[in-house]
């Protein structure tokens, strides 16, 4: 006795908060189908199982991520020497590969004719790269500093931080969001 498509799909994995990729959906109902065709699904699922199983299992997913959420509490800086607004340090070491780093924030200046400045740190610290300098038209607007970069990994424990800095100490720089997703590429 063979599964049958209505008993195959109740044993798909819940997508329903799309951690599971389109691709990956399609790799697994592929290989129920190929089951399906071949006769090889028996009564018990097993079969089923186990090729829903060996497909999640091919497939690796190797990211991290850390921030601050919109949760309401944001962090205010009132600083003109560079704050920490969040950072990831991750124990496990990253195997050497290509990597896409993600630095997301979204803020309001409380001032306009200066600006905010952004600065990240992939060592822990020990160097800094700025990638944002944004100056407001109004201060009630929430502008967005972000970057989007490939990153050839060497190998070694990542230990990401981004800073944040008003360019005068009587000013406000209030940070609502902040992320940084460090994202393995195969």
């Amino acid at each position: 006795m063979s599964l049958t498509r209505a008993q195959m799909a109740a044993l798909l994995p819940d997508n329903t908060a799309g951690d599971i990729s389109a691709q990956d959906m399609r790799d697994i109902v592929n290989s129920c189908l190929t089951l399906l065709e071949e006769g090889q699904a028996v009564a018990d699922n097993t079969s089923a199982i186990e090729a829903i199983e060996a497909v999640m299992a091919s497939k690796t997913y190797d990211f991290d991520i850390a921030g601050i959420q919109d949760t309401g509490n944001p962090v205010i800086i009132k600083s003109s020497s560079y704050v920490t607004v969040t950072e990831i340090d991750l124990a496990e070491a990253r195997d050497i590969g290509d990597y896409e780093l993600k630095i997301n924030n979204s803020f309001q200046y409380n001032t306009t004719g200066r600006s905010a400045y952004f600065q990240f740190s992939s060592d822990g610290g020990t160097s800094y790269q700025p990638f944002s300098r944004k100056e407001p038209k109004d201060a009630t607007d929430l502008l967005k500093a972000s970057l989007d970069i490939p990153v050839r990994w060497n190998g070694g424990n990542p230990h990401f931080i981004i800073q944040a800095k008003c360019e005068n100490s009587s000013d406000t720089l209030t940070i609502n969001y902040a992320s940084i997703v460090f994202e393995r590429k195969i």
